[in-house]
């Protein structure tokens, strides 16, 4: 795995964040690396989702506040499971992360935290950022709101083979449906390495 594999697979370990470009073509689950690392790493499936641009989003508060929970919760789970090693396989996402995604969200998470396990990345010091969060007029396969938000890894540090290196930054987009208990639930995200978060 090339360096920028790797330091996506530790990034996203420490700032949930996306390995996968937006596109027109659904990519299939399982991103080699973090979204704060790397900007695509998938590949493509045979599936086209919808994905739209709308009007300005009108989000209801109630809505907006859900969702936003959702991606803080979630960012905070990658951030610890990612710290602490990721995930060998065998061993699934612990039930915490079902509380605010579903779907491909899972699924991805899941493959970022193996990666992280097989690359044996190590968190040595920082921690990731999340900030900019907004609704953005985007939809995708039904999603009844989307959220962008900024994701800053520079100033976390990690190890690979005893070789350090840094996380980036990220441009982190997620998508939000209501699930059957009720819940709005994170269930798909794309994310692109940035210079600057607009």
């Amino acid at each position: 795995m090339n360096r920028t594999a790797l330091v996506a697979a530790v990034t996203a370990a420490a700032m949930l964040l996306a390995a996968c470009q937006p596109s027109d073509t659904e990519q299939t689950p399982g991103p080699t690396v973090s979204p704060i690392l790397q900007t695509t790493s998938s590949t493509p499936s045979r599936s086209t989702p919808s994905v739209s641009s709308s009007p300005p989003p009108t989000a209801d508060a109630a809505l907006l506040a859900e969702a936003t929970k959702a991606l803080e919760v979630g960012f905070d789970l990658e951030s610890s499971l990612g710290h602490s090693g990721g995930l060998p396989v065998g061993v699934p996402l612990p039930d915490e992360f079902k509380r605010v995604m579903m779907g491909r969200a899972l699924d991805l998470e899941l493959s970022l935290m193996r990666n992280t396990w097989e690359e044996k990345v190590k968190h040595k010091s920082g921690q990731a950022k999340q900030y900019g969060v907004r609704a953005v007029s985007l939809e995708r396969d039904g999603s009844l709101i989307a959220l962008n938000s900024c994701r800053d890894g520079r100033g976390v540090t990690f190890e690979r083979a005893g070789e350090q290196f840094k996380g980036v930054l990220i441009q982190h987009t997620s998508y939000y449906k209501r699930d059957s208990d009720g819940r709005v639930k994170m269930f798909t995200w794309v994310s692109e390495e940035v210079d600057s978060c607009a």
